[in-house]
């Protein structure tokens, strides 16, 4: 390559490091030097031209699918730093990708939060690749989160509103299977995917159906925290009640199902800026609106409920009542 002069050519240097970054890790994969020694190494070969963003999330990709994590995070503060490498929602999934596959929730979180002080938007793929790792742990309180926060964005997924309708889709009355379909009566803990006040709802397509809903619903309204925060919450919650479903399960002839309160998530009002062209908050609004679900588990039959008693907890209630900006308020707003 020297004898034909392609180093001396930037997009032809950009494009041959691109094309062998993936085989240069292999390499160095059982002496690994970590990622900046790596680099380094990258710009003594090329000079520093090889960088671009494509070669930089094939890095990254390679890195997730061997699990070097660490070098993940330092790989995405590392594109954060340089213009021509900033980190999109391409990098994000990527790593969300890998987190799932490999079942590492604290690996989302950390992504979450990363990608939150980036102002890295997420999309349907993230929510998708959330959405699948909260429901392999079995995270009811996750699980529930993440659907709202994606059908309030319009970002669900083929799959979430497929997973969605499956689970809420009922049993007919002396039908012991379903055609391949698991049921919620399959799982052994579930959050509620819509809202109670969501009538008359229809007998097949309930995925779809609340995510317009939802969405229709709460345009006008944005989550006072962003996802990750939550979903920090949720996780000393969900291991409760992980372990109180696992008493249950020991104690399978005295087990019952009990529903109590899941996390809330609180909103604030926003409005449309014609000027601008863009939504912005209400300041003049004090209504502090939340949407709140409740989870279905497993329980023995003597246990507590295994219920969140902070702030995000759903305090007894009348559970016809509307906890979210009522639907006649909206005007003229459907996806």
């Amino acid at each position: 390559m020297h004898r034909l002069g392609l180093f001396t050519d930037p997009v032809a240097i950009r494009l041959i490091a691109k094309t062998l970054v993936v085989h240069e890790i292999h390499r160095v994969q059982d002496s690994w030097p970590g990622i900046r020694e790596f680099i380094r190494s990258q710009n003594a070969k090329y000079g520093t031209s090889w960088v671009s963003r494509g070669a930089m999330n094939k890095m990254m990709n390679e890195l997730g699918r061997l699990g070097h994590f660490a070098c993940c995070q330092d790989l995405l503060d590392i594109m954060a730093q340089l213009p021509s490498t900033t980190p999109t929602s391409l990098t994000i999934n990527t790593i969300l990708h890998h987190a799932r596959s490999q079942r590492n929730f604290t690996i989302a979180l950390l992504v979450l939060r990363r990608a939150n002080e980036l102002k890295i938007a997420l999309n349907e793929q993230s929510y998708h690749e959330l959405f699948s790792l909260a429901f392999r742990l079995r995270k009811p309180n996750a699980l529930g989160l993440i659907w709202r926060y994606a059908c309030m964005e319009g970002k669900t997924s083929w799959y979430m509103r497929r997973r969605v309708s499956d689970l809420m889709e009922e049993r007919p009355e002396g039908q012991t299977t379903t055609g391949g379909k698991r049921t919620a009566d399959d799982f052994p803990a579930l959050p509620t995917f819509h809202e109670e006040n969501m009538a008359p709802r229809p007998l097949k397509h309930l995925g779809p159906w609340v995510a317009r809903r939802l969405y229709s619903r709460y345009i006008t309204h944005r989550a006072e925290k962003p996802l990750h925060e939550l979903l920090e919450l949720s996780r000393e919650i969900d291991n409760r009640i992980h372990q109180v479903v696992k008493q249950a399960k020991q104690q399978s002839d005295r087990a019952i199902r009990t529903t109590v309160p899941g996390m809330r998530i609180y909103l604030r009002q926003r409005i449309w800026m014609p000027d601008l062209k863009i939504w912005g908050p209400n300041l003049e609004s004090f209504r502090r609106p939340c949407i709140e679900m409740t989870v279905t588990h497993l329980a023995p039959e003597c246990s507590l409920p295994a219920a969140d008693d902070g702030e995000n907890a759903s305090p007894d209630r009348n559970l016809d009542a509307t906890k979210g900006p009522d639907l006649e308020t909206i005007h003229g707003h459907s996806k």
